[in-house]
């Protein structure tokens, strides 16, 4: 990906609430590749104005037609919930969260990008029926919304 595709994406947020379970994702998405909808559809950056079209940037890794990943590919988010959890929990759904951001950056965590993501808790409700795996996995469609928020 190089910047002469890229296109200025910002700051999204969503807020997920799940019977007493609340998420808040907020992410500032300044990505030089390209954000993806969750039908699969390219819907900001990696813009080719030769095609006038928008590319999934495997497509143009497949032709090796893409540029070499250039420094500035960051994403910064904040992952907030109201579940108690211990360091270890709070830690590992904070990683699930983040690893799971891939489907809506492409790419994400590559060799020269500083993607980081900030997890906390305010330890407000004990969780009752989801694991930390299933509230990993609620938040991280609540991240993906933030990125979709992003890049409208």
């Amino acid at each position: 990906m190089d910047f002469g595709r890229a296109e200025f994406a910002g700051q999204g947020a969503a807020f997920g609430t799940f019977g007493e379970i609340k998420v808040l994702v907020a992410t500032v998405v300044n990505s030089v590749g390209a954000v993806i909808d969750r039908q699969g559809r390219v819907v900001r950056g990696n813009y080719h104005a030769e095609l006038g079209e928008r590319r999934h940037p495997s497509a143009d890794y497949a032709e090796l037609t893409g540029a070499p990943a250039v420094m500035g590919n960051t994403t910064l988010t904040v992952m907030i919930t109201n579940v108690k959890l211990t360091d270890v929990e709070l830690l590992q759904v904070g990683r699930q969260v983040h690893s799971s951001m891939h489907r809506g950056i492409q790419p994400f965590h590559t060799l020269t990008d500083g993607d980081t993501m900030f997890a906390m808790t305010t330890d407000e409700v004990e969780l009752s029926g989801v694991k930390p795996t299933g509230l990993g996995t609620l938040a991280s469609e609540v991240a993906w919304d933030a990125i979709l928020s992003a890049a409208e």
